[in-house]
């Protein structure tokens, strides 16, 4: 299931119309405010089938969706895309997914690796998967796109951690 966040504007000619409608009624939310939404469609999900799911993010929401992850019981694993600290407080989210032991799959383009590799270190999950392209990349999860280049190697590395993750 894909979702709009309250934060967030257009991409490829479609607008977020949560994004929209917090502006419209006067909200100027800022990424951290996402927390609740996901948090919601996770919710949603697990009513819905009463399975763990495995959370996908990209960029601002990929840092979240590890944040998240740590003690929420419905989330069987993460497959991030370009995390980072995109908060306003320094190290938000390596301080709080220290203790995060649940499967990780995490990519972004080559310049960002190092970042990515430094967000994770403290992560101790028996499966651990980071993905570094050996072209350029992109950022977030539009690497996954038909029309990048290497699109092909990013998908065959998360089918690869979410095969492993069948083993579970």
């Amino acid at each position: 299931m894909a979702i709009d966040q309250r934060v967030g504007d257009e991409v490829n000619g479609i607008k977020n119309e949560t994004a929209a409608l917090a502006k419209a009624k006067g909200s100027n939310p800022v990424y951290a405010d996402a927390e609740q939404d996901i948090i919601a469609a996770l919710d949603y999900l697990y009513d819905k089938y009463k399975k763990e799911i495995i959370v996908i993010g990209s960029s601002y929401s990929a840092s979240l969706a590890l944040k998240i992850a740590v003690n929420n019981p419905k989330v069987l694993g993460v497959a991030v895309f370009s995390p980072g600290e995109y908060f306003e407080e320094k190290n938000y989210i390596s301080k709080n997914i220290a203790a995060l032991s649940k499967p990780v799959f995490a990519t972004s383009s080559k310049d960002e690796a190092d970042g990515v590799t430094e967000l994770l270190k403290d992560v101790n999950s028996r499966i651990k998967v980071q993905y570094i392209p050996k072209t350029a990349g992109n950022h977030g999860s539009k690497v996954l796109w038909s029309v990048a280049p290497d699109n092909q190697e990013y998908w065959i590395a998360l089918m690869s951690f979410l095969n492993k993750m069948k083993t579970l």
